[in-house]
């Protein structure tokens, strides 16, 4: 007995020893390269979706993709953090040092409850919202109400500045009550409070719309705020959608941001709510 479980034992070690080294193993696979892009909110589920194709013609090819602000997309590229930033503007006159290819257009609207009663805003009411000048929506044609105003952090995102300057408001008087740096948390502060207004990304706001959302995106010039009409070239509040590299970017990082800038990807960037910069 005691030598049938001695030859049991042998051969179960025999077993596995085969099973850990025999020729029918698979050999370790090696690590995956991998690409780290770091920015802009607003692109950040676009660029999602490309990396995911990317990764599903490059085998062995991971593609990490995180969300924050163009701002920080820059300073994570700048300090070897990213290999690629996500920017939703064009760089400033400090940050010519870098390479910037535009993939796509997005127009910014301003947003407010579907049951609010105002359907447009002139440039020098929208300058006195967000200056802190008028206060409530009577003067504006609405309810005897408080305004709620929504907008990013100064310095961090790329919209304020766009919107100050569209606007014709100095950029260090544009304020706000209550700061939101997100898209799709700005979008769901207005739905919250109907007396709330904010200045978010066309695709977004469209995009959460046709889920349900109770928003109204308000005409600019009497002009629709819609993707259609950003992609007509007729919406005036336009930014370009871009990818940031310092220096000579790499071989995995010249091969993603030519994938994105490629027709392989326009069905996304249209899904998305964005136009194609070249379109």
């Amino acid at each position: 007995m005691k030598k049938l479980l001695l030859l049991a034992a042998a051969l179960l070690a025999g077993l596995l020893l085969f099973t850990r080294h025999g020729a029918g193993e698979a050999q370790p696979r090696p690590a995956p390269a991998v690409l780290v892009v770091s920015g802009s909110n607003t692109m950040a589920p676009l660029v999602q979706a490309m990396a995911r194709r990317f990764e599903q013609q490059h085998a062995g090819v991971r593609v990490d993709v995180g969300d924050s602000n163009s701002s920080r997309g820059l300073a994570d590229v700048r300090a070897g953090q990213a290999q690629v930033a996500m920017v939703s503007r064009m760089l400033r006159g400090d940050e010519q040092d870098l390479r910037y290819l535009p993939i796509a257009r997005d127009g910014l609207a301003l947003v407010v409850h579907a049951d609010n009663p105002v359907t447009s805003l002139s440039h020098a009411q929208v300058a006195a919202i967000y200056s802190g000048r008028v206060t409530n929506w009577k003067p504006l044609g609405g309810r005897d109400e408080p305004i709620l105003s929504i907008a990013p952090a100064r310095g961090e995102h790329g919209s304020p500045a766009l919107v100050a300057q569209h606007f014709k408001l100095p950029l260090e008087q544009l304020r706000a009550q209550h700061t939101v740096g997100d898209n799709a948390e700005r979008l769901q502060a207005v739905q919250a409070h109907r007396n709330a207004i904010a200045f978010v990304s066309v695709g977004e706001a469209e995009r959460s719309r046709q889920a349900g959302a109770a928003l109204r995106l308000l005409a600019d010039e009497d002009i629709a705020a819609t993707s259609r009409n950003v992609a007509r070239g007729d919406y005036p509040l336009v930014r370009p959608l871009g990818l940031v590299t310092r220096g000579q970017p790499g071989a995995l990082s010249q091969a993603f941001i030519a994938f994105c800038a490629s027709s392989q990807v326009t069905d996304l960037i249209v899904a998305h709510g964005f136009v194609p910069y070249l379109d």
